[in-house]
């Protein structure tokens, strides 16, 4: 098994273990926190994220466009460019840190009608977003060293780790609420200890605060691509933060309503980790295709990607789809009534965008790095009218429909453009044999009838859907890489 493909799906396996106790944690926070503080964990989660990625200042896009050209002329002991993003990232955080506490009174003002929670814990943000801001500089360190499964399982699965004792010692009495939300700030610190070794151990990235002179050459050109590209990291979590705190402000139920959406983006989320832990090895790999002008293996890789993230999403979304309708019957004192119909298009959405492959890394990795800076623009710009129209008329169902349309939206000019300036496609003929398996299992999961027993209706229309599913599979062979996958847990099995 080649590195790319074993890499690829040990990540893939790590990010789902994440996710897995990720969905845990969703079932242990409804249980003991109210509606409401469950929200604000939620809407703290798109809010710190938001502003880490806008610290970086687009540099990690940088960092992995023009690792391998330093690689390749100063090697280990005289690339400054780790030092350089370092230091992009602690000026930007120094600039988001600022701006959040002299915006706090007109912010808090803002929300103290609908959200008085997210107001009294307002100052929590400043320690969520230096952490998280660690680990987005670490993870790019990790990818070009693809070092991507150790590190992608000690990031999805520590700080949920974390967050699992947090919520258990609050649950039995151990801490008060005011000492959960402030455990919960720092839930990224244990990981990022071992995240850092990690990257440094083992002749890894090594930080040089020596200008050299390739960057006295080169800088005005990294300059350039890295303000072009900044658009491109606002496309990605921006819209995101905004909904759910437009939606904390302006919905009557604020941070009621906000929980019932970032669950449904939760579920959605699942849908993203094959796209997440795939990217992790791949954009080393494409990068150094395009350093060395190999665009048949781009193609290659482009294609490969498509299938694979399709495969993944598409079971992922039945699995989730076909028992959602039980999230609203295990919490019943909270309400979930919307959170099937967010996730369908939401979902919808996703599974779009998975088609597509890594477009997005391609556009931006390769020489015409502008056009996607252009549309990534637009559509930023666009995206916010149009969402906040929407949730003011209907605050979950605006968001969804919103940040759905945007998506599709981006995902169809990269696909324009990626077709005409690269010549190459993502979908084959596979590609529409593996959607018409997905609406087979679909619908054959549907004549299965409900049961009263909560676990029992969940476990048998998981265990039908996906021996369905993955049967089909296993007789059409859309992908080469999870077929061999299949048959080694078949011959483990056997074993």
């Amino acid at each position: 098994m080649g590195v790319v493909r074993k890499q690829s799906i040990l990540s893939l396996l790590a990010t789902f273990l994440g996710f897995a106790l990720g969905a845990a944690n969703q079932i242990w926070y409804n249980q003991y926190l109210t509606q409401e503080e469950y929200g604000l964990t939620m809407v703290f989660r798109e809010v710190f994220v938001a502003f880490s990625y806008i610290a970086t200042f687009g540099t990690v896009l940088t960092f992995h466009r023009f690792y391998p050209l330093y690689n390749h002329y100063l090697k280990r002991e005289r690339n400054d460019l780790p030092f350089l993003v370092l230091a992009a990232f602690s000026l930007g955080l120094a600039l988001v840190a600022t701006i959040l506490i002299a915006f706090k009174e007109p912010i808090s003002g803002y929300f103290s009608k609908n959200s008085p929670l997210f107001v009294e814990k307002y100052y929590l943000v400043l320690p969520l977003t230096a952490t998280c801001l660690c680990t987005i500089l670490l993870e790019a360190y990790a990818y070009m060293l693809k070092r991507t499964f150790s590190f992608n399982l000690v990031k999805e699965v520590g700080f949920r780790l974390y967050q699992t004792v947090i919520v258990f010692l609050y649950g039995y009495n151990v801490i008060d609420i005011d000492t959960f939300f402030l455990l919960f700030a720092f839930m990224y610190v244990p990981a990022i200890m071992i995240m850092a070794w990690i990257d440094f151990s083992n002749r890894g990235i090594k930080i040089v605060p020596k200008i050299s002179g390739l960057t006295r050459r080169v800088y005005k050109v990294i300059l350039g691509f890295t303000t072009f590209h900044f658009s491109s990291t606002l496309l990605g979590v921006a819209p995101v933060a905004v909904n759910s705190l437009l939606i904390s402000s302006i919905s009557p139920m604020g941070l009621s309503d906000s929980a019932v959406y970032l669950m449904a983006r939760f579920f959605m989320a699942v849908l993203d980790a094959p796209l997440r832990s795939i990217t992790g090895i791949n954009i080393a790999t494409i990068s150094e295709a395009f350093h060395q002008r190999d665009y048949t293996r781009v193609g290659r890789l482009y294609q490969k990607t498509s299938i694979n993230l399709l495969l993944v999403g598409i079971f992922f979304f039945i699995l989730i789809y076909i028992n959602i309708h039980n999230v609203d019957l295990f919490f019943k004192d909270k309400d979930y009534s919307y959170l099937g119909t967010l996730f369908l298009i939401l979902g919808m959405g996703k599974l779009f965008e998975l088609s597509m492959g890594m477009n997005g890394a391609i556009m931006y990795l390769s020489k015409h790095w502008k056009v996607d800076f252009y549309t990534s623009s637009f559509v930023i710009l666009l995206s916010i009218p149009v969402n906040y129209f929407l949730i003011k008329q209907h605050p979950l169902m605006g968001a969804v429909i919103g940040e759905t349309s945007m998506l599709l939206l981006i995902c169809i000019l990269r696909f324009y453009w990626v077709n005409r300036l690269l010549h190459i496609k993502p979908y084959t003929i596979k590609t529409l044999g593996l959607i018409i398996i997905g609406l087979l299992t679909l619908g054959v999961s549907h004549l299965l009838p409900t049961l009263d027993n909560l676990l029992a209706d969940v476990a048998i229309k998981t265990i039908v859907a996906s021996l369905v599913f993955l049967s089909a599979i296993w007789w059409y062979r859309p992908s080469d890489d999870f077929h061999e996958l299949l048959e080694r847990m078949v011959k483990r099995v056997k074993r």
